[in-house]
């Protein structure tokens, strides 16, 4: 199977993430907010391949926008599955610190902006971001450590999205 090939592959599992992702997050669904979380994550990370996909096919280019899309949106899940962990876990909401988990995406957009002002190179390398990611999955584990039993409302166990974002690490 040739790069193209795989590339529409991953194009057709992003509609299908979609697909699946939407009717998780429907604002007007009776859905709990685990559901909601997950939904949510699915359709953020069908964008990420989807336009990883898009950029491979030659469908998009492999320029600065896509690539900082990209990071943008993985700064944004990840968070939102760190939350998901903590809910389904029955852990106390992040009321508080729930807005510390978006500073590295609210950080990285703050400079591509301030590049692109200000005419600098915003070429971010994944390496560069790599420690965060590692981060989010490493707080994720600890949490899971102290609490290892899943809320009997979860829609899914707690372990297996830690295991999804070593995984993807």
């Amino acid at each position: 199977m040739g790069l193209q090939e795989l590339a529409i592959f991953g194009l057709a599992g992003s509609g299908l993430g979609t697909a699946l992702g939407v009717p998780m997050a429907w604002p007007r669904g009776q859905r709990s907010t685990d559901v909601r979380l997950l939904g949510v994550v699915t359709i953020l990370l069908s964008m990420i391949a989807g336009l990883i996909s898009a950029r491979v096919a030659g469908l998009v280019p492999a320029s600065g926008p896509p690539e900082h899309a990209v990071n943008l949106l993985g700064l944004t899940a990840l968070p939102l599955l760190v939350v998901y962990i903590r809910q389904a876990t029955g852990a106390a909401p992040l009321f508080r610190g729930v807005s510390l988990l978006w500073t590295p995406a609210v950080i990285y957009l703050g400079y591509v902006i301030a590049g692109t002002a200000w005419g600098f190179d915003t070429d971010v390398r994944f390496a560069w971001l790599l420690p965060v990611v590692l981060g989010f999955t490493g707080f994720s584990a600890v949490h899971l450590w102290r609490r290892p039993s899943a809320s009997s409302s979860a829609l899914g166990p707690p372990a297996w999205v830690v295991g999804f974002l070593g995984v993807v690490n």
